[in-house]
């Protein structure tokens, strides 16, 4: 299985380059998995093949296949190439050997998210060498997303914008790793995502001491109101395809997929 192989070859290296990204601007050194990267793609034809440093050793990459339709839909792989640090005292493996025991590979970024990066590269290498898609493809490794992205993605559309698309982009799933009833592993794929809307309510009332509050305007009464309205709020249970797909995909009991889907307790 010569994919297989290229790809666990290439997550092992990954790993063991230990791009650390600690939150500081020195942190992550990428250039060492945009080498590794650039060297996985080496002598490939058609492929055209560009770096971007944000900071010095903070290296993204971008690996592009043009398709045989400039009409055609793009798509991109967008894999990030930093890993979280680590408190070896949790580990009984070196978390950066990259060792394989019992048909498990162990190392720091094997889950987040090294092992989808290595399989994105594999991925549109086995499509250069096989033929050009009708649609352009593009392979991007890009730094610092462990720190919000200031210098990798985020940098990228402030600076570089036109380094590749940004159409349709498939990323990572975000970590999820789950068993699921049989036995066997499930990875989670996410078609979206929450945020954050927040809001400042400014609320006014009669100034007075705490030891006549009787008959006051008080602001901190109307605010409580406002929390126990919110909290108040019944917001409806809906469901799509995706759901239903992601619910059964897991092969839960009949009990617990049929609460799952309808909202009702098991």
């Amino acid at each position: 299985m010569p994919l297989y192989d290229d790809t666990l070859a290439l997550l092992r290296a990954l790993i063991r380059n230990a791009c650390v990204n600690d939150l500081t601007p020195s942190s992550g050194q990428e250039v060492h998995n945009a080498d590794t990267l650039e060297l996985f793609f080496d002598g490939v034809p058609g492929l055209e093949i560009n770096r971007y440093e944000s900071a010095p050793g903070r290296v993204s990459i971008v690996v592009t296949l043009p398709g045989t339709d400039p009409y055609a839909e793009p798509l991109t792989f967008l894999g990030h190439t930093d890993v979280v640090p680590v408190d070896r005292h949790h580990w009984t493996v070196d978390p950066f050997s990259a060792e394989i025991r019992d048909g498990r590979i162990y190392g720091r970024g094997a889950m987040d998210m090294l092992f989808i990066t290595a399989t994105m590269a594999a991925v549109l290498r086995d499509a250069a060498l096989t033929g050009r898609p009708t649609g352009t493809l593009t392979f991007v490794g890009v730094a610092d997303e462990e720190a919000r992205g200031g210098l990798g993605a985020k940098w990228l559309s402030e600076h570089h914008p036109e380094a590749f698309s940004w159409r349709n982009t498939v990323s990572e799933t975000g970590g999820s790793h789950l068993p699921i009833s049989d036995g066997s592993d499930a990875l989670v794929l996410v078609v979206g995502e929450k945020g954050a809307a927040q809001r400042r309510l400014h609320v006014t009332g009669d100034a007075g001491h705490g030891s006549n509050p009787y008959g006051r305007d008080s602001a901190v009464v109307k605010i409580a109101e406002v929390a126990r309205r919110i909290s108040q709020i019944d917001i409806p249970v809906s469901d799509d395809h995706l759901w239903q797909g992601f619910v059964r995909a897991f092969r839960f009991s009949p009990e617990v997929e049929t609460a799952l889907l309808e909202g009702t307790d098991p």
